[in-house]
């Protein structure tokens, strides 16, 4: 998708094309005045109980990127602190280093 910053439009390549009788392959950054849309720089990262909504498009680390809320799921189970999910997701990365090393030690014999 590619963003025009004077005209607020959002278009696909090629509706750009169409739009500027241009032919260029795609993701090229910039066509004129039209910005490709980074998707997901500033996607964020969600928990199982959140979910993301996009809400425009703004310019971060010299591309033109979409924004994004993060929202809760209704009834959803309560929350993880920061400090919890550290936790799990080091206990995910320990179980993952533990079963390479296994996987590494049964190759080698």
């Amino acid at each position: 998708m590619y963003y025009n910053p004077e005209t607020k439009e959002i278009l696909s390549a090629e509706e750009v094309r169409l739009r500027v009788n241009a032919s260029f392959p795609d993701g090229i950054e910039e066509v004129f005045d039209w910005h490709l849309i980074d998707e997901d720089i500033l996607k964020p990262h969600l928990l199982d109980s959140q979910y993301a909504v996009q809400t425009g498009i703004d310019f971060y680390e010299g591309k033109w990127a979409r924004t994004y809320a993060v929202k809760e799921k209704p009834n959803a189970a309560p929350v993880m602190t920061v400090e919890e999910e550290l936790r799990e997701r080091c206990r995910l990365l320990e179980n993952a280093v533990i079963d390479l090393a296994k996987m590494v030690a049964n190759q080698n014999g």
